[in-house]
């Protein structure tokens, strides 16, 4: 019998060890490796600080805020990967009914009306409607009398409880924005004389630019909650079980001393439409702002 040369042998030996450290690879990090979590595609209008906005962190734009911070920590508990999509307010409802999306949170207040066409999470914030002149106009504007006059433009964001409470009580002209960031240049620009905004909102501007001023707020009785498509309760369940956890836990109330209790001020950005196009804007500083007497 002849002797099977060495050279053979090692390269016999060489691809036996290559099989079995491959095949060990392979079973470590493919066949061992968790799967990966399902996506939730998360819609919001970031255009209204501290509840959502967006950021610059270490040379990347983010979404920030209350409602993101609370809805990537739900995402966490419940086994979702967040993924984020900004758009104007009024689209987000269609958007959730069409399954472009497959949850809301965006400060939206819980109404009867939308009630008919998704399904709302247990409230999770509290909310009135402020009203914001310019800080040199702010004697004209003390209560709801001094805007209730025709001569007088009303700037709102469409698709609002804002709007709707200024149409159903005002005989003010009524001007509708698509962004937050549009009406308050508007505002600053004198082609409207107040804009209507949830008071949290509101009181951020009022602390945040000194150009702006929260001439008084407006009790609403409004709750904030968490839409779905109708039907999903599966989803609803899980939110609602994470919400309650996050209230039980003390980790909302961090959430509430990080966004509302001064600790944390954001920085907005303005960004158009959910294309991923951002661009910053100048005019809110990262300081309380100290006016002139």
């Amino acid at each position: 019998m002849a002797k099977v040369k060495t050279p053979v042998i090692v390269a016999i030996a060489v691809i036996i060890t290559a099989i079995v450290v491959f095949g060990a690879a392979y079973y470590i990090f493919v066949l061992t490796k968790p799967p990966a979590k399902p996506q939730l595609r998360i819609g919001t209008s970031a255009d209204y600080p501290p509840f959502e906005f967006i950021k610059e962190v270490d040379g990347r734009y983010v979404f920030a805020g209350f409602d993101v911070d609370l809805m990537n920590w739900i995402c966490e508990r419940i086994g979702y990967e967040p993924v984020w999509y900004d758009m104007p307010f009024e689209s987000l409802i269609p958007a959730l009914q069409s399954g472009k999306i497959d949850v809301i949170i965006a400060a939206m207040t819980i109404t009867a009306e939308r009630e008919k066409v998704v399904d709302f999470s247990i409230p999770y914030y509290n909310a009135d409607q402020g009203i914001l002149t310019l800080y040199e106009r702010r004697a004209e504007f003390t209560s709801v009398e001094d805007i209730n006059k025709t001569t007088i433009k009303v700037g709102v964001q469409t698709g609002t409880t804002g709007e709707a409470w200024a149409t159903e009580h005002l005989v003010a002209e009524i001007v509708g924005y698509a962004r937050v960031y549009d009406m308050l240049q508007a505002l600053k620009a004198k082609h409207i004389d107040v804009a209507i905004l949830d008071s949290p909102v509101a009181r951020y501007y009022n602390a945040t630019d000194p150009d702006l001023w929260l001439a008084f707020t407006v009790e609403t009785g409004e709750r904030y909650g968490i839409a779905v498509a109708e039907g999903n309760t599966e989803l609803l369940n899980k939110i609602n079980n994470a919400l309650r956890e996050a209230f039980e836990s003390g980790y909302y109330d961090q959430l509430i001393e990080k966004w509302f209790g001064g600790t944390e001020l954001p920085d907005p950005l303005v960004t158009n439409n959910a294309v991923g196009i951002i661009f910053p804007i100048l005019m809110v500083p990262l300081i309380v702002v100290k006016r002139k007497k």
